[in-house]
């Protein structure tokens, strides 16, 4: 039996000490072996590669491109249909298998809401690869962004436990657009009149190339026959970078063309942005204007004021313009009447108005001595299927230096001099009750006064004065506004006479309620109207008077 040294590895040794026959034929065969095993991991290394021991099978996870930027995309509605643009980023995922790794990986991603991110061209929100034993794959990978700013896109490969993450930042950068605006933005039309107005075009973000320009108006934008016309030449304009453009927009009324506003719509497009936020306001008509002199002006009650109202036609033809006046009063109260409006009239009401010529016409307000202290008369043009014209005057109607009353056959003239300071009235009031038949004098006397009153309430007293019918009580009111003071005359509401307007004198009154002359108990100084009836009419002199402050 031969023994085989167990240092000797390499055949070649068994020259020197072994002998032909079988041992030598094995070693042969084992040299013939390893050879091959040797070669066979030299040439072809792939066909088995065992791994290290202790290191598990894993993949990498990499980006071409280590930070993104890309052009913001957005999308805006031109007549309720959205119109989109989109400014793509691309960047190639590598997937590479580690260790002899093989099996299915899925693709996640997180990021900003306003990031529009998918794998591959068909925009997968998420997607799966399958990955061979030492290999690798490429997974295209894009998005769009809708805000501008800086955000961090992270995207995540699982299989099983293992876990691999990369955060690519992404910069949203302003995108290529430009601006429309028009000057100016509103026209004035005749029927057959046409105006003009300069439509800019503006470089913004950088945009550079051609803008076509469409424009629209009214319902003619739904393909519906308009009146009004707008047109440009050239209808397209070319942009620099940072720069602009114009051209004209011609507004044109057709000769049939109704009166009211009409809307020019401009819409510009070019380099995949469409922008249509510039409009014109074509106003047709009115056929004629209206100016009043003065527009402002004063009246003393019981008189009569006048103000001249002056028509301008702007159409080449003439036609009757007609004209009306109303009144809007301002909220008042009464007390203790209730102020009435001035009577207003025009005259002549109807004009001959010549071509693109004037004419006159005359307001006149007349007062009395209720007429409330202010109002405002609107001035209406008619006569024409066209936007009709107006104006307003405003009318102050002032007190007379003194008031001159009758009642129950005297009369009674009233001066005041009163001014309002804070919350209170000084002052004196100057009266005198004479007789209404013969003249003769029959009280007169200057009332001091002097009173405070409550916030938000508007000034009263009474003053009461003797006559040949029975004590008489002025209840008058001041405006303190204006410091005039308007005044009432009947008979005295203190029945009582005990310096105060109460129950007492109510309670009278009521005792005596519905008396005529010829009745029981008439009492002709309860009838405090001097109307032939105890009633309601007394009754609210009394209310109007309660507690006010009194003067004798």
């Amino acid at each position: 039996m031969t023994t085989v040294d167990p240092g000797i590895f390499f055949p070649i040794n068994f020259y020197k000490f072994a002998q032909f026959g079988r041992v030598y034929e094995l070693r042969i065969a084992s040299t013939i072996i390893l050879v091959l095993i040797f070669l066979s991991a030299m040439l072809f290394p792939s066909v088995y590669v065992r791994p290290a021991r202790g290191i598990a099978p894993d993949f990498s996870l990499s980006a071409d491109q280590s930070s993104l930027s890309v052009k913001e995309s957005y999308t805006i509605y031109i007549n309720n249909v959205p119109e989109s643009k989109y400014y793509g980023a691309n960047d190639h995922l590598l997937l590479t298998s580690l260790n002899g790794f093989s099996g299915t990986i899925s693709l996640t991603y997180s990021a900003a809401s306003s990031i529009d991110f998918g794998f591959t061209t068909r925009h997968f929100k998420q997607y799966s690869v399958s990955l061979s034993s030492n290999s690798s794959i490429q997974v295209v990978a894009g998005f769009y962004a809708y805000a501008i700013g800086n955000y961090n896109l992270t995207i995540t490969g699982t299989t099983g436990s293992i876990v691999h993450s990369i955060t690519l930042p992404v910069t949203v950068l302003p995108s290529p657009d430009f601006s429309i605006a028009a000057s100016p933005s509103s026209v004035r039309l005749l029927p057959g009149s046409s105006a003009g107005s300069t439509f800019t075009v503006s470089s913004v973000n950088g945009y550079s190339g051609l803008v076509s320009i469409s424009i629209c108006v009214n319902q003619g934008c739904v393909g519906s026959p308009v009146l009004v016309t707008a047109t440009t030449s050239p209808t397209s304009v070319s942009l620099t970078s940072g720069g602009s453009a114009s051209t004209t927009i011609n507004v044109t009324a057709l000769s049939n063309a109704a009166t009211g506003d009409y809307i020019v719509n401009m819409f510009g497009s070019g380099g995949g942005v469409t922008n249509g936020a510039a409009t014109i306001d074509a106003l047709v008509g009115p056929y004629f204007d209206l100016t009043a002199n003065p527009s402002r002006f004063s009246v003393p009650k019981g008189s009569t004021g006048t103000s001249t109202i002056t028509l301008t036609s702007h159409v080449p033809y003439a036609f009757n313009a007609t004209l009306q006046a109303s009144v809007a009063v301002p909220l008042t109260l009464c007390n203790p009447t209730c102020p009435v409006p001035p009577t207003v009239s025009i005259s002549p009401s109807t004009v001959l108005l010549p071509a693109f010529g004037t004419a006159t016409t005359v307001l006149t307000v007349s007062t009395n001595a209720t007429t409330m202290a202010g109002a405002t008369i609107a001035v209406s043009g008619g006569g024409c299927n066209c936007n009709l014209p107006s104006i307003t005057v405003q009318l102050i109607v002032a007190d007379p230096p003194g008031q001159s009353l009758t009642f129950d056959g005297v009369n009674v003239a009233i001066t005041p001099s009163l001014t309002v300071s804070g919350n209170t009235v000084s002052g004196t009031v100057s009266v005198t009750v004479t007789n209404a038949t013969s003249g003769s004098t029959i009280f007169s006397k200057t009332f001091t006064v002097s009173f405070s009153f409550s916030s938000g309430q508007t000034p009263q007293f009474v003053l009461v004065m003797p006559s040949t019918v029975g004590a008489l009580g002025a209840s008058c009111l001041t405006n303190p506004s204006s410091d005039q003071t308007s005044c009432i005359v009947s008979k005295d509401p203190d029945i009582n006479i005990d310096g105060a307007v109460d129950i007492s004198d109510l309670a009278i009154l009521a005792l005596a309620w519905n008396r005529v002359p010829g009745s029981p108990n008439w009492n002709p100084s309860l009838d405090l109207n001097g109307d032939g009836r105890i009633g309601i009419l007394d009754l609210a002199i009394v209310a109007i008077n309660w507690k006010v402050p009194m003067f004798a």
